[in-house]
């Protein structure tokens, strides 16, 4: 999958947002769920929103996990 720039879609505003899908990746971890062996899909989907794309109050939420999802990723790919 890629992002493409087509000149019809509507330009950036405070209506439309622009983003760019960047590379993504699937992650398939087995575990076991009462008494079963199952897999875990996680689908990681990196997109670039653009600026100024999100509300600033949006903008202050996304910033404050930020440390919690990167502390989480690190504990998944350091098993």
């Amino acid at each position: 999958m890629q992002s493409v720039f087509e000149e019809s879609l509507p330009r950036p505003s405070v209506e439309a947002v622009r983003g760019e899908m960047l590379p993504s990746a699937w992650v398939l971890q087995p575990i076991t769920r009462h008494v079963r062996e199952v897999v875990r899909v996680i689908y990681l989907l990196q997109v670039d929103l653009g600026t100024p794309s999100l509300p600033q109050r949006l903008l202050g939420s996304v910033a404050r996990r930020q440390a919690s999802v990167l502390a989480e990723l690190d504990s998944l790919f350091s098993l």
